[in-house]
């Protein structure tokens, strides 16, 4: 009686051995394919990519052109005005895009592009000129100054470094290089203008967990700005000849400067009859080229990090 109990216990025990067997295996293959989430450090994360978006102003309040007894206004047929003048920058909105990548906890390369859009204002200084057209009937009305609206074009790769590199507070240092293109509406300049630009600047990065950091940052831009002189400075009708022609960006020139050929043109140009001027009285000719303004601009933005 007892071996048949025993016989017939035997297959249960070998059954419930190999289970248990089994279930041991299955905890080894489970406790192999678990990997444990290390918890995330505050601080630069290395090795990483981020894009980052920023909003800010870029203090223009410099001098984009400069020219010294250029015309300031004309009023059709009577008279011309000519001044030393500048054109003056204003604050300027200037949002930027970068693209990051991290190399180790301490330094950072960014590849970024942006824009900055504002107003500039007309000043004259020195001594006007009032150059008025004999065949008129020399009234001299009060100058308009000129107002306009510029971009700046921007894109740079720059360069970081954080001091600190662990904690969620993150000072930093930044400098790049790269290249503005600027685009002034004015009737004295021709076109777009590029230059090469070189920036400096601080920085604080708040950590606030891997995916995004928000940033505030402070950078100091140099840049040269060469213009070229516009051809038109407006468009005016010549009644002899029953036509539009274009009064050019000029100056004031005596004309024994001049050959007769071209005192002959401007005459034309101006429908002014030859034996109404007197000699000794200047005439305009187009303004040959401006000086290169080299200045700095401080932009302050914020903005986020987005990392990946």
């Amino acid at each position: 009686m007892r071996w048949t109990a025993l016989i017939w216990a035997l297959p249960i025990l070998f059954i419930a051995a190999g289970a248990i067997a089994q279930d041991i295996d299955d905890l080894a293959d489970l406790d192999e394919g678990v990997v444990l989430e290390e918890p995330f450090i505050k601080g630069i994360q290395p090795n990483t990519w981020g894009m980052t978006i920023l909003f800010g102003y870029l203090n223009v309040s410099t001098t984009l052109l400069r020219a010294e007894g250029i015309i300031v206004d004309v009023e059709f047929p009577d008279e011309a005005s000519f001044s030393d003048m500048t054109l003056d920058g204003e604050l300027s909105f200037a949002p930027q895009l970068r693209l990051t990548r991290t190399i180790g906890s301490h330094f950072a390369l960014e590849l970024g592009g942006g824009f900055a859009l504002g107003d500039y204002f007309q000043e004259l200084s020195g001594d006007q000129v009032n150059w008025t057209d004999p065949d008129g009937d020399n009234e001299v009305t009060e100058n308009e100054l000129a107002k306009g609206s510029y971009w700046i074009w921007t894109g740079e790769l720059s360069g970081s470094w954080y001091p600190r590199g662990e904690g969620t507070f993150q000072p930093y240092l930044i400098g790049g290089v790269g290249a503005n293109l600027y685009d002034i509406d004015s009737a004295y300049i021709d076109g777009s203008t590029s230059s090469l630009a070189f920036s400096y600047g601080v920085g604080i990065r708040l950590i606030g967990d891997e995916l995004y950091s928000i940033r505030i940052e402070a950078r100091n831009y140099h840049a040269s700005l060469e213009n070229s002189v516009g051809s038109t400075f407006l468009q005016l009708p010549n009644l002899s000849a029953d036509q539009l022609v274009d009064f050019p960006v000029s100056r004031l020139v005596d004309q024994s400067e001049l050959t007769q050929a071209e005192i002959d043109a401007i005459l034309q140009l101006l429908d002014i009859n030859p034996g109404a001027i007197d000699p000794q009285t200047p005439l305009p000719v187009p303004y040959e080229s401006y000086e290169t303004e080299t200045f700095s601009s401080l932009w302050v933005s914020i903005g986020f990090e987005a990392t990946f």
